[in-house]
């Protein structure tokens, strides 16, 4: 009975969905955030510190998000790394995307209408991309 009244809701959910726009709007901003709290969760790597040591090697354990005490330095210094090594790539990304957005400044003072892109050689249009 419960499963028939979710099932009736979804699909008056889905008719108001098609029918009013801000309902719309509501559904694609409900949808992109389980979306993204679906992938946060997945992402989230859960690590445990090994309390023995002799333990893990003799029960045939082999999980990589289970650290010993000796790991636990070599594991830290290779997660800041790969930290600083994301945030150099997100500061060429999001230079570049700063050139592009200058780019269009200053087109649209100089009144062109066809412009292309100095890197890629793509006319540019309203929506743009920044690929590392």
């Amino acid at each position: 009975q419960l499963c028939m009244a979710g099932k009736q809701l979804s699909v008056y959910l889905e008719v108001m969905r098609k029918e009013f726009k801000h309902i719309l709007a509501l559904w694609i901003a409900a949808e992109q955030r389980v979306r993204a709290c679906d992938e946060l969760s997945m992402a989230a790597r859960r690590f445990r510190l090994l309390e023995d040591d002799g333990c893990m090697y003799g029960s045939g354990i082999d999980d990589p998000f289970i650290l010993t005490q000796a790991d636990l330095f070599s594991s830290k210094l290779q997660f800041i790394s790969d930290q600083r090594m994301s945030r150099a790539g997100l500061r060429k990304s999001l230079g570049q995307l700063t050139y592009l957005h200058n780019l269009v400044r200053a087109q649209g003072e100089e009144g062109e209408d066809s412009v292309s892109c100095p890197i890629c050689s793509i006319e540019l249009k309203e929506q743009w991309a920044v690929f590392p």
